[in-house]
């Protein structure tokens, strides 16, 4: 692949997954969850998504955006190494933002289409609890 069409699909990459992002925050927030933070991320260990709330829970949330037909699950992309980051992130989150709202692990899976260079979502899958903390990480 040349380095313009590389870029060229790296580009479509980006769109798709704040393509993604945009729609799973729009649903959340048809659901009453404030947004909290976007994109939140610590130096050398993570990023999340989305934090969001809904008054009982603060959800960590990642997001998953593939064609319409993947031929996996996007949510099998949330690896146990990719939790752990996810669940350390959220830690360090927590640290700074002390909250009594309990913390909740989401992955929101967004399937769609690219059409003219542009992705356009379509059908929604949020897996509410889709993973928790490894053990060895202590939340309180």
């Amino acid at each position: 692949m040349t380095s313009a069409a590389s870029k060229k699909a790296d580009d479509a990459r980006k769109n798709a997954g704040k393509t993604g992002e945009d729609t799973a925050c729009e649903r959340m927030k048809d659901a009453g969850y404030d947004i909290l933070a976007r994109n939140y991320a610590e130096h050398n260990i993570g990023e999340i998504d989305i934090i969001a709330s809904d008054g009982h829970d603060i959800v960590f949330c990642e997001v998953k955006t593939r064609g319409a037909h993947p031929l996996d699950r996007p949510a099998a992309a949330v690896s146990r190494s990719k939790q752990t980051k996810i669940c350390r992130t959220a830690l360090c989150y927590l640290q700074k933002n002390p909250t009594e709202l309990q913390p909740r692990f989401d992955v929101i899976e967004v399937f769609g289409r690219q059409a003219g260079g542009r992705f356009s979502a379509g059908r929604i899958n949020w897996l509410k609890n889709a993973f928790g903390p490894p053990e060895t990480l202590r939340f309180f």
